[in-house]
Formats: structure tokens, sequence, C-alpha cells
């Protein structure tokens, strides 16, 4: 598709923050993720929500 349109995350929801550190962690690294394509449904550009998974170890 031509001219295909990137857009940047409106929403980020976390689940099972154990600490706020960890928290603005996982923000921080979802922010610098490149802008992504749009979902297509016929023709038109829309909205997709997804999961990312974020794991910690920490020593």
């Amino acid at each position: 598709m031509k001219n295909q349109k990137r857009y940047k995350r409106k929403t980020i929801i976390l689940n099972n923050s154990f600490d706020k550190l960890l928290q603005n962690e996982a923000i921080r690294v979802i922010k610098t993720l490149p802008k992504f394509k749009p979902g297509i449904q016929p023709a038109k550009s829309v909205s997709v929500w997804f999961s990312l998974p974020i794991s910690f170890k920490l020593y």
C-alpha cells in the first residue's frame, strides 16, 4: 500500500506492575519503539490493540 501512515501508541496499560521503578522502565521502553503501521480493514487504516509482554530479571 502506498503512502501508509505510521502511528504512535495512544494508550499504555500495564498489568501486574510490582514496582514503580519497573513500571516506569516498561513505559520508557514502550515509548522508544518505532511508530507502527496501522491495521488495515477493507483498504482503510484502523487502530489495533495488542499486548507486548515485558519481563525483567532482577539480580
